[in-house]
């Protein structure tokens, strides 16, 4: 790089710090997003769990994985 450009992008920089943050901000947001919904699913999991099989340990966990297969398979399929 040339000194001309150097000087340019040592400009720049600091002029684009609020559009950097906005960015890394959104992509906070989706993280938060998603770790709520995986919440979310996680609640739904051991109420359904509770309701359905109530002390039955060997059946704790179906509604979970039939959950991530669904949930896998309308990923991959790309409806969901």
């Amino acid at each position: 790089m040339d000194a001309e450009d150097v000087q340019t992008l040592q400009r720049v920089i600091p002029e684009m710090q609020p559009a950097f943050r906005e960015q890394q901000l959104a992509g906070d947001l989706e993280n938060i997003r998603g770790w709520w919904s995986v919440a979310e699913l996680v609640y739904q999991i051991r109420r359904e769990d509770l309701e359905t099989y109530g002390a039955n340990a060997a059946s704790i966990g179906r509604p979970f994985r039939r959950a991530l297969l669904t949930r896998g398979r309308r990923q991959w399929s790309g409806s969901g």
